[in-house]
């Protein structure tokens, strides 16, 4: 490797681009993330679970952009490299969470019964993950099916997931 083209300035590139990201400076976040990816991919690293967690990162910046069609792309691949390392979803949360943001991207994107169901599985698979309610990621689940059922004008349902929400974020953080 040249010395700027080894994983290891791949791996600090993705970290670079998280604070940049959450410094709000996305333009400099996908600079880096990027450029990560192409380390990753030139170095023949493209079926590791670093590569899968810089194009994941990526999906979230570019879906907060707007650009769903590219952030779907990095999701399905970053989902696809952890099916292929962890046979079991169980084992990896991660894989969970990929399918969080892809239903959430099904709901930005006005396919909003496809994402109502992907919830609902996804909160199914971390209740048997964690074995308990009290989770922040369930609780950030709930919240995002107040806002689906909220967008249907279901009020019933939005109301009781949020009060969940809450619920839940109350058990965790001691209000």
């Amino acid at each position: 490797y040249k010395t700027e083209d080894h994983p290891n300035i791949a791996t600090v590139l993705h970290l670079l681009g998280i604070l940049r990201q959450t410094e709000n400076k996305t333009d400099e976040a996908q600079r880096c993330f990027e450029r990560a990816a192409l380390i990753f991919e030139k170095s023949g690293f493209k079926e590791t679970l670093d590569y899968a967690g810089t194009l994941f990162q990526f999906g979230v910046l570019l879906m907060d952009k707007k650009e769903y069609g590219q952030a779907r792309e990095n999701f399905e691949t970053a989902l696809q490299i952890n099916k292929k390392i962890f046979v079991d979803p169980r084992n990896n949360p991660t894989m969970i969470k990929i399918e969080m943001e892809l239903a959430a991207l099904d709901f930005l994107t006005g396919k909003v019964d496809k994402a109502d169901r992907e919830y609902l599985e996804v909160l199914r698979q971390l209740k048997e993950v964690y074995q308990t309610e009290n989770n922040a990621e369930i609780s950030l689940v709930y919240e995002r099916l107040g806002e689906l059922y909220n967008h249907r004008q279901n009020f019933y349902l939005a109301k009781k997931n949020f009060e969940k929400s809450y619920e839940i974020r109350l058990k965790i953080f001691g209000f």
